[in-house]
């Protein structure tokens, strides 16, 4: 059951709104992105869906800055918690 909850909680193959979240775009620019031929996306049908790996890579691609999953995470979460506008 654990291996459920985890594969859960952080997918191989995200969805275009999980997508949306991780990198803080709007949700007309995820599906913009989705549609570019550099972008790594799955299509099962008519669903798209982003391999969580190759999606860090795009970006370290895109950027030349390698950051692990959980470097995202933690800067994502400091963002999000930011209170004082004197940093």
């Amino acid at each position: 059951m654990k291996a459920l909850e985890k594969t859960q909680e952080n997918p191989e193959l995200l969805t275009v709104e999980a997508m949306q979240r991780i990198l803080d775009v709007s949700r007309a620019t995820a599906y913009s992105l989705i549609h570019r031929p550099n972008f790594p996306v799955l299509w099962i049908g008519r669903c798209a869906r982003i391999p969580r790996q190759a999606l860090y890579k795009w970006i370290e691609q895109q950027t030349g800055v390698k950051k692990t999953i959980q470097e995202f995470k933690n800067e994502r979460c400091f963002q999000n918690h930011k209170t004082d506008t004197n940093y």
